[in-house]
This record gives structure tokens, C-alpha cells and sequence, in this order.
């Protein structure tokens, strides 16, 4: 019976370590210039270079690195070059991180 429940104990922590995994696979990432930029709805826009427009939704627990130092949403700028990683939430693109070099 003790080798059962290893066994499953085993089974659960491999499962739980595949759908972590998943998910990390599932992020999303576009590059983009910053069009605008609303930190009291949290909010940020971008466009592509092919002229596509982005909408993210930004979370408290969303990160935001400018020069690879942690920053505030708001301390990004209309033209900031920028890397957003993203999942989906139902129907909206959510921001897990913003990464923009400044030089």
C-alpha cells in the first residue's frame, strides 16, 4: 500500500510539473513600438512593424523592465521600443512582462 501511494504521490507531482510547464509554453511574445500607455486603467498599446495594433491589459503582478531594472508601468514612453510577453485571458491579451531598451 506505502508503494501505491508513492507511486501516486509520484504521478500528481509529474502532472503538476507538466501543466506548469504548458503554460509557460503557451506565453506569447510581440515586439512593437509603445503607442500609448494608461497606467491608471492599466493599459498599454503598441504597434508592430507591419502597422498591427495591440491592446494589453496590464496586471498588478505584471513586470515591467526598462534598461533590465524593475519599473512602473508609467515610466514608459509613447515610442519606447518593447518586447511584451503575454497569455490570454478569455479574449483579451494580458502582459506578464514588458521589456524596453533604452539607449
Amino acid at each position: 500500500m506505502n508503494r501505491l501511494s508513492t507511486r501516486f504521490a509520484l504521478g500528481i507531482a509529474a502532472a503538476v510539473l507538466l501543466f506548469a510547464l504548458s503554460g509557460q509554453a503557451m506565453a506569447k511574445e510581440l515586439q512593437g513600438k509603445v503607442t500609448s500607455i494608461a497606467p491608471d486603467d492599466m493599459m498599454l498599446a503598441i504597434s508592430d512593424k507591419d502597422g498591427g495594433e495591440f491592446t494589453f491589459r496590464i496586471l498588478v503582478t505584471s513586470k515591467v523592465l526598462i534598461d533590465q531594472k524593475e519599473r512602473r508601468l508609467s515610466d514608459l514612453q509613447a515610442g519606447d521600443q518593447v518586447a511584451v510577453v503575454f497569455d490570454f485571458d478569455d479574449k483579451e491579451m494580458v502582459a506578464t512582462l514588458i521589456r524596453c531598451k533604452r539607449d
